[in-house]
């Protein structure tokens, strides 16, 4: 498993044979969306982030992870 460490939350999703994406966002804030945001496997990211993501970019990854199945069963942190 690539993902970060899983909490027992995430091994109750991944043990229920159904397909699942966990999304983690570092800081959410209450700011407009930039549509411009970074997604990635495990704890560190792949270049320097910002640390905090907008509710609306989380809301739009979520939205891509459920059309399509780039990230089935995996768990993904995100931010700016």
């Amino acid at each position: 498993n690539t993902s970060s460490p899983i909490r027992p939350c995430g091994a109750v999703l991944m043990n229920n044979g159904l397909s699942w994406t966990i999304l983690r966002p570092l800081m959410l804030i209450s700011k407009p969306g930039t549509g411009q945001y970074t997604v990635w496997l495990g704890m560190k990211p792949p270049h320097r982030v910002k640390w905090k993501i907008a509710h609306a970019d989380v809301s739009t990854e979520a939205l891509h992870c459920i059309e399509t199945i780039d990230h089935g069963n995996q768990g993904m942190q995100i931010s700016w």
